[in-house]
């Protein structure tokens, strides 16, 4: 048995930024790495100029440490943190990582530490699109919601060629019961209107995965019942 939906990709829209991915309290807490964390009268937008600021003043690889340590603190270790700073600069670490669960983290700290400096770290890629899905019954659509970043990495796929990346890297999670790094591919996922069945959402993920959909007509696809996890 299978559940069928139908795609349309309604917008695309490569960026280098998310909005609000950055506040005051994350400038105060990366200040406080830096023991420079003095603010208090201090508005916002000072704060967060006073964080870039304390950043620039820093040789490019020791503000990449102090970010990855506030980002990535006790998921990394201090060794393997040391590493990424280094190889930050020209190595694109929001794709490059092994485990995509991190590559959120990482897009965030390229665009907060190009800022920074004005450049000098490889610029962040990544895609907000807005699709509608619209499930064949009422059974695909609550097997959806069940578990709807799986879910819908696993519908997109299928608007990919088989050659593509997130085919051949993750075949078996496709196709399988559990697929943990779907987390990691989907950034963020936003309910935009809901008409019975059809719903429209706004995603927000790395170009690696997506970039191949930018233009594609609307598609159909179908998904083993057992394939959608519980």
């Amino acid at each position: 048995m299978t559940r069928k939906f139908d795609i349309e990709i309604i917008d695309y829209k490569k960026i280098s930024s998310i909005q609000n991915a950055w506040n005051t309290q994350d400038y105060t807490a990366i200040l406080e790495l830096m023991e420079n964390d003095d603010v208090a009268g201090m508005s916002d937008s000072d704060i967060k100029e006073m964080c870039l600021m304390a950043l620039n003043d820093l040789e490019a690889e020791e503000a990449a440490t102090i970010v990855l340590t506030y980002l990535l603190d006790g998921a990394v270790t201090a060794g393997k943190i040391s590493q990424m700073a280094h190889q930050m600069p020209d190595d694109k670490l929001w794709e490059e990582f092994a485990d995509p669960l991190f590559h959120e983290r990482l897009f965030n700290a390229y665009e907060l530490l190009r800022e920074a400096f004005n450049g000098v770290f490889a610029k962040p890629t990544g895609v907000i699109m807005r699709l509608t899905i619209k499930a064949e019954n009422e059974l695909a659509q609550q097997q959806f919601k069940k578990s709807p970043k799986v879910s819908l990495v696993r519908i997109l796929s299928k608007g990919l060629d088989d050659s593509s990346l997130l085919n051949r890297l993750y075949e078996e999670q496709i196709a399988g019961e559990h697929f943990e790094e779907a987390e990691g591919i989907i950034w963020k996922m936003t309910p935009l209107t809901n008409s019975g069945l059809q719903t429209e959402y706004e995603i927000t993920s790395s170009q690696l995965w997506l970039e191949d959909l930018e233009g594609i007509s609307p598609f159909k696809a179908s998904i083993p019942a057992d394939a959608l996890e519980e």
